[in-house]
């Protein structure tokens, strides 16, 4: 199986007229979590959350793979997830969307803040 941008499904964004959905783990063409290596129980992340940012909602871009302890203690606050576990691309992507009117990079760096040196 091809995986990643190899695959013929990968998709970028929501095409208009378009119900397949591009948001998945297997699209992504990865098996482990990014924060902690597990190959557990995988989810894919929303990077920018989807409620907060609906044109990310099936951009690969917008993902990253977690395993359930890791991306539940994210969402409960418990868990920093920093920077460095994105691709240069990822993060590029993200850097560049507006998320309420602004720039989203102040969201940003507030949850996925820069690794300590």
């Amino acid at each position: 199986m091809r995986k990643g941008k190899d695959n013929p499904n990968y998709r970028h964004g929501n095409r208009a007229g378009e119900n397949i959905r591009a948001f998945t783990l297997a699209l992504k063409g990865e098996r482990v979590c990014r924060n902690c290596g597990s190959g557990e129980w995988l989810a894919l992340h929303h990077s920018i959350p989807r409620s907060t940012y609906a044109a990310g909602r099936e951009e690969l871009l917008n993902g990253i793979p977690l395993c359930a302890v890791c991306h539940r203690k994210w969402h409960a606050h418990t868990l920093t997830i920093t920077r460095d576990v994105f691709t240069q691309e990822e993060w590029s992507w993200m850097s560049t969307q507006e998320l309420t009117g602004r720039q989203v990079t102040d969201w940003l760096d507030r949850h996925y803040p820069e690794s300590a040196p």
